[in-house]
């Protein structure tokens, strides 16, 4: 029995020393590697989302970044912004309770070429905009995406994008670490979540409705998913409004009513999300803009859908289609002959109201 246990003693050392000396049992662990280029890596208070299998920064597990890291800009209006991992604070004040905010998605050649943006800008000058949000749209391609997104930038106030159905995962992540070099007020609505102004508190959800719908497929787009809604969850209620707290996004919630913004009219389904609503109904969200609509015309309706709410009136509550901001050759047109629409919302206390332009037909 004593020389059994020695001789299995002693085989057990030779194994173990061998696995040592030999290669095959002692393979370097594989290294993780990038969906893209080593060169794009980028650190966490970057605009980039760089690993496919990470469609949005989370709220709980994205790790706290010292002071030191944190970026600080100031905006054309004189607003002070300190951006710091997937949070976006204003450091300046006022006592107006007010802020207004332009609103474009679905951006094209033909609005570009017709000078229709530059109408848009002008727009959002003239109502005095401190922030711009883009609902998806801004180009297919690295060099279109960086040509629509420079002029939305040329106002110098925050920007904040959401990629949309028509981008290329790659040549929107590209494009935005290009731009956002030489651009802090650049912002990627996919790594910064939370949007902390002086009147009015931004929560972008990112993600697309159905990726099967996107024009490129590798890597693949983002579906906003259960995961996400019930992370934002976890973080709201740890978290109190200070201010009006509004939505961004670009799948709605589900709605039932016949003016609803997930309404396909083809086959009469609703197709908004029902954990979004929940969140929307649990934190007492009053507003939502969402880019994914059925309509390419710009209107808002009850968070039920039943009911439209007009232009320029002051609500406590809404959703708004952002509409589209450049309609294609052949689209239908509404009475007004639009080729393109963009907003702006008003806030002001605890209402909000909008504000539409119409390119006119060409």
């Amino acid at each position: 029995m004593r020389i059994a246990l020695w001789v299995y003693i002693i085989l057990a050392g030779f194994v173990c020393c061998s696995c040592k000396k030999n290669p095959v049992f002692n393979k370097p662990e594989p290294k993780q590697s990038s969906s893209f280029p080593a060169s794009q890596a980028t650190s966490l208070e970057s605009v980039s989302i760089l690993d496919e299998s990470i469609c949005y920064s989370s709220f709980i597990q994205s790790a706290p970044l010292s002071e030191s890291t944190a970026r600080t800009f100031e905006s054309s209006t004189g607003q002070r912004f300190m951006l710091q991992g997937h949070v976006l604070k204003e450091l300046s004040h006022d006592e107006d309770s007010r802020m207004s905010v332009g609103v474009v998605a679905h951006l094209g050649e033909e609005v570009f070429q017709s000078g229709g943006i530059e109408r848009y800008l002008a727009f959002f000058k003239k109502e005095k905009v401190e922030f711009i949000i883009v609902l998806g749209g801004v180009g297919r391609h690295k060099t279109q995406i960086m040509q629509f997104i420079k002029r939305l930038l040329s106002l110098q106030v925050p920007v904040g994008v959401l990629m949309g159905y028509e981008s290329c995962r790659a040549d929107y992540i590209e494009a935005l670490q290009a731009l956002e070099k030489k651009n802090p007020v650049l912002l990627s609505l996919e790594q910064v979540r939370l949007l902390s102004f002086d009147d009015v508190e931004f929560i972008s959800m990112p993600g697309i409705h159905d990726a099967s719908q996107s024009h490129c497929m590798r890597p693949p787009h983002c579906v906003l998913n259960d995961t996400e809604i019930k992370d934002t969850d976890a973080f709201l209620k740890t978290h109190p409004a200070w201010h009006t707290r509004t939505l961004i996004g670009l799948v709605p919630p589900l709605q039932s009513g016949s003016m609803a913004l997930d309404l396909n009219d083809r086959d009469g389904v609703h197709w908004g999300s029902g954990p979004l609503l929940q969140l929307i109904q649990t934190h007492h969200i009053r507003y939502g803009l969402w880019g994914a609509s059925q309509s390419v015309w710009a209107h808002a309706t009850s968070l039920d859908g039943t009911r439209l709410i007009p232009e320029n009136q002051a609500y406590e509550s809404f959703h708004l289609s952002s509409g589209v901001s450049n309609v294609p050759s052949g689209q239908p047109q509404d009475a007004k002959s639009t080729h393109g629409t963009a907003l702006v919302v008003h806030f002001k206390q605890k209402q909000a109201s909008y504000s539409v332009i119409h390119l006119p037909h060409r």
